[in-house]
């Protein structure tokens, strides 16, 4: 008896290369999106290599972070002078460069996310339609003014001096409120952030939430990213865009019960654990006096900018 290999094992598939000269095809729309997926989970694990380094926020205790967190996301909201907001700009980025950041990927993502909901979504504002004053850059002239509804439109509509000051004013607020953010975050550990909400006496409830949420979203990106892989190495090249397109759309629901699964069986395996509810702090270490000193300057350094 004898044994036969199949003839298209037998044949190896001809390997595509690109001709010399020409620029290589984009990577597609899916696999762009698990390459992003795939950065943003290896972003949440090396953030603890991040935290090991030795810089100024990172010898903080996570009480005092937390206090500075809330001191400067207020003093970003209430400040309305734009040199004030500069100010605390570089106060953070001094605070950045301290703590030994890596500025590229921090910034990057900082004025990616103030584009879009701090200049973008207000950039509005700056007309005369919504801010008044004098009318800096004219952009379109009416005949008329008109009246839609309870909205009076005047014949000239531009850019107003005001209105600038408005949109700069809030793009600088949510520039602030970010950076303030990603530096807590960038150099603190998480189980220590909520470790100290709930020295806060922030409700169990809340912190269970925020600390179930943050496995999830690590879980779901972890399954959609193996399961597309899987799919991809056995027959996705062999199909057309429209048919990998419907497979894409049938496996949204196979992808969340999977992730919803894996989510019960981490539940159930805390229960086992002895999981009952609620968070108990077993062990919390004194302030000490770099902490003490470190927490007086900041909020003096708030205050100054406060009366600036």
């Amino acid at each position: 008896m004898t044994d036969h290999v199949p003839s298209f094992l037998l044949s190896p598939e001809p390997r595509q290369v690109p001709a010399p000269g020409r620029k290589s095809r984009s990577l597609p729309f899916i696999d762009r999106t698990l390459h992003n997926v795939a950065r943003f989970i290896r972003t949440g694990y090396v953030q603890n290599d991040v935290i090991i380094k030795k810089g100024f926020f990172q010898r903080l205790d996570a009480r005092v972070k937390i206090l500075f967190l809330v001191w400067f996301v207020v003093l970003s909201g209430i400040i309305r002078h734009i040199p004030a907001q500069l100010a605390l700009s570089g106060c953070l980025f001094l605070l950045f460069l301290l703590s030994r950041v890596n500025l590229w990927d921090v910034y990057k993502k900082i004025f990616l996310f103030s584009f879009w909901f701090g200049f973008v979504v207000v950039s509005p504002a700056a007309l005369n339609l919504v801010t008044g004053g004098e009318i800096w850059l004219n952009l379109f002239h009416l005949d008329a003014p008109r009246q839609f509804l309870i909205y009076h439109i005047p014949a000239d509509i531009g850019i107003t001096r005001e209105g600038i000051e408005v949109v700069l004013r809030l793009y600088f607020k949510v520039v602030n409120s970010l950076s303030v953010t990603l530096l807590v975050l960038y150099t603190t550990v998480f189980a220590d952030i909520i470790k100290s909400l709930k020295l806060f006496r922030v409700p169990d409830i809340f912190l269970l939430i925020i600390t179930l949420t943050h496995r999830f979203v690590f879980i779901l990106s972890r399954t959609v990213e193996e399961t597309y892989f899987a799919l991809k190495l056995r027959w996705w090249q062999r199909l057309r865009k429209s048919e990998s397109g419907k497979i894409v759309a049938g496996r949204v629901g196979y992808l969340f019960r999977k992730s919803w699964l894996r989510y019960e069986e981490i539940y159930r395996a805390m229960i086992a654990r002895g999981y009952s509810g609620h968070v108990h702090i077993y062990f919390t270490r004194r302030l000490s006096g770099f902490d003490i000193i470190s927490l007086f300057g900041l909020l003096i350094v708030g205050g100054l900018l406060l009366v600036i």
